[in-house]
């Protein structure tokens, strides 16, 4: 049986990381694995998240971590500990357990079929205005991106290492490694599961970290959007002509009625058509000068067990 490292980016997670401990080394007994790892990265905890860590690393050398020296994001966090990994197997996984250890025997049996990635693809109960935004981005982004992802398939997968190895290949800032992921290719499926509560606590990754990332993905995957403003400036150009055209026959006709509304709103319009090409364009020249900088995706702060 191949090694296998657990990769974790947790951030102010003080009440979940020895539960988490816990269901991890009992599904570990269950499938018979004696060659794994834990390996926590802690994302800048402000509680007592990396003491329970420690706690854990002074019991179990199996259980590794590193700390960062701020809070860099849970993109950066988990490529550190893609990088950081030395399992032929690698999975990543929330800490939370809402995605389930028990998967990880099915994708271990997945791996060993032939597979390269194995993404586990969450069916939620949830509803209302959270569950639309969702499905909404995951349908706007397959159709604007040349990369379509898997829906509702978050940063719980596993994946040996060739992929990894490509994935060492990328040094960018505007991280989505979802759709990294898919990009690389290899032979890759998808397992389905209930998605259950959490633990303990609430979620520390709010609406707007998640619309900061969804918007990182568009316009980190795609020239699509900017291709779509230059349709819809030559679609409202030939409405103009057209509209010109009729303007000078109505007028040649004496049939040329004022219309101040109708001016107004014409100039609004494309008003806002030209100020949202020029903010689009802005957002593709700031992320090459953020790439431009090469200023490094975090900084490391402690190790432990490594």
């Amino acid at each position: 049986m191949n090694a296998i490292c657990i990769i974790v980016p947790v951030y102010n997670e003080e009440g979940n990381i020895h539960p988490f401990y816990v269901h991890i080394v009992q599904q570990m007994q269950v499938l018979n694995l004696q060659k794994w790892t834990l390996l926590f990265i802690d994302d800048g905890s402000t509680d007592g998240t990396l003491k329970r860590i420690r706690e854990l690393a002074a019991m179990d050398n199996r259980v590794q971590a590193i700390a960062f020296s701020r809070h860099f994001g849970h993109q950066p966090a988990l490529m550190a500990g893609i990088q950081a990994a030395e399992a032929e197997w690698l999975v990543t996984m929330d800490g939370d357990l809402q995605h389930p250890p028990e998967l990880i025997g099915e994708m271990i049996s997945l791996l060993q079929q032939g597979y390269d990635i194995v993404h586990a693809q969450q069916i939620s109960r949830e509803s209302g205005l959270k569950a639309f935004l969702s499905k909404w981005f995951y349908s706007f982004y397959n159709f604007l991106s040349e990369t379509p992802i898997t829906p509702n398939a978050a940063d719980f997968r596993m994946f040996n290492q060739k992929v990894k190895q490509a994935l060492l290949q990328f040094h960018e800032n505007a991280l989505f490694i979802r759709g990294l992921i898919h990009w690389v290719g290899f032979k890759s499926t998808v397992i389905s599961y209930q998605k259950p509560p959490r633990l303990i606590g609430k979620t520390k990754y709010s609406f707007l970290k998640q619309l900061h990332l969804a918007w990182d993905a568009l316009i980190s995957f795609s020239f699509r959007p900017l291709r779509l403003v230059f349709l819809l400036g030559f679609f409202i150009g030939s409405l103009a002509f057209v509209f010109a055209i009729v303007a000078v026959v109505s007028h040649l006709f004496g049939k040329t009625i004022p219309g101040w509304t109708s001016l107004l709103l014409c100039i609004l319009f494309l008003g806002s058509i030209q100020l949202i090409a020029i903010g689009l364009l802005g957002e593709y020249l700031g992320k090459i000068y953020e790439e431009a900088k090469k200023r490094p995706l975090y900084l490391i702060r402690e190790t432990i067990n490594r």
